[in-house]
């Protein structure tokens, strides 16, 4: 029984609140930092593992970046903040991931990209409704798409002269 109140406290950051709709957010909150944090640590040891020292390094700094999303939820209960700041650093981390490896070329595969970017926009929206969810639209698909269009356009030019 103790378990499961450390783990609820962990989750809940340790409020007592009435409105289920905040309790739950926060509780989302917290499952995708600590998500996001294991996740970004396996994906640097893999990258360290092959030998991408330079993946590696960026993984292991959004991983260190997500820590202290934790404790300012816990201290400072603000869902709009601490959400935009989770998802600003998984974006970044998925950025520099997608452009490092090849991921956002024309040849390369772009569609996880897009993928993960769109989950993103979900979990905005789901945190902090429609208006932070358009704004990371409009911050997360035009890089994208203008970097690959570019990319693309280099290439073309390169293999014709």
């Amino acid at each position: 029984m103790r378990f499961k109140n450390l783990i609820n406290n962990l989750l809940t950051s340790g409020i007592q609140l009435t409105d289920p709709d905040t309790v739950r957010r926060i509780k989302t909150l917290n499952t995708i930092f600590i998500f996001f944090i294991l996740a970004v640590v396996c994906a640097g040891l893999f990258f360290l593992y092959i030998g991408a020292d330079i993946l590696f390094s960026s993984s292991m700094l959004a991983a260190l970046l997500l820590i202290p999303g934790v404790f300012i939820l816990r201290k400072t209960k603000n869902i709009f903040f601490v959400g935009n700041y989770a998802i600003f650093i998984a974006w970044c981390a998925l950025f520099f991931i997608s452009w490092n490896t090849g991921a956002i070329t024309y040849e390369g595969v772009i569609q996880p990209s897009w993928i993960l970017s769109a989950a993103l926009i979900l979990l905005a929206i789901f945190l902090n409704g429609y208006l932070s969810g358009t704004i990371w639209t409009i911050l997360t698909f035009p890089p994208t798409n203008h970097l690959k269009k570019g990319l693309f356009e280099s290439s073309k030019t390169l293999s014709q002269g």
